[in-house]
């Protein structure tokens, strides 16, 4: 889930709400939570890079999703339905500043207010019209055709993400975006 896509209002609001659990660190690298878990919290970013990632059948590791500052990271199908989710979290940087709820605690905070309500209802048909978007994209456009797309929506990713990484979250090798860039 995106807090980007609120006014300035709504992500100070989130932001108090966030601000009296935990504020955690997690090293480069780190695996926050690890693929075939169970999702019992919600992270708000403050500062850092943090990844979303899953194995396909031949066990290669695909980016799903990245997250930056003002980001709030779950899978909501797993902490919904308390199940085993396929996608770990992962920091793509230091990301010293994480704030990390239980996903109960969440819930209490949606229903403590309907201005909360209506926040987290954007943000969840936010982040579905993205998911949306991105399986249309992954079936309709190029591999050129995607990369240029998120280079022109997201162009510090690629100051802040590895090109392995990126090169699965657009679907293809690395070799293949390294070509595409460098015809660019």
């Amino acid at each position: 889930m995106n807090v980007h896509s609120n006014t300035d209002n709504e992500i100070k609001l989130i932001k108090e709400l966030f601000s009296s659990y935990p504020l955690q660190s997690f090293s480069k690298n780190e695996i926050i939570i690890e693929t075939y878990s169970i999702y019992k919290s919600v992270l708000l970013i403050e500062k850092g890079a943090i990844r979303t990632f899953y194995y396909d059948s031949k066990g290669d590791d695909i980016a799903h999703w990245f997250s930056f500052e003002n980001d709030i990271v779950t899978v909501l199908s797993s902490a919904l339905n308390q199940s085993v989710s396929p996608y770990g979290l992962q920091a793509l940087e230091d990301a010293t500043s994480v704030r990390v709820i239980q996903f109960d605690d969440f819930i209490k905070l949606k229903e403590a207010s309907s201005e909360v309500t209506v926040i987290i209802e954007k943000l969840i048909i936010s982040t579905l019209i993205k998911v949306a978007n991105r399986l249309v994209d992954i079936q309709t456009k190029t591999a050129k055709e995607r990369y240029e797309n998120l280079l022109n929506e997201h162009p510090a990713i690629f100051q802040r993400v590895n090109l392995n990484h990126i090169a699965t979250y657009l679907g293809m090798k690395r070799q293949s975006l390294s070509r595409i860039r460098a015809a660019k």
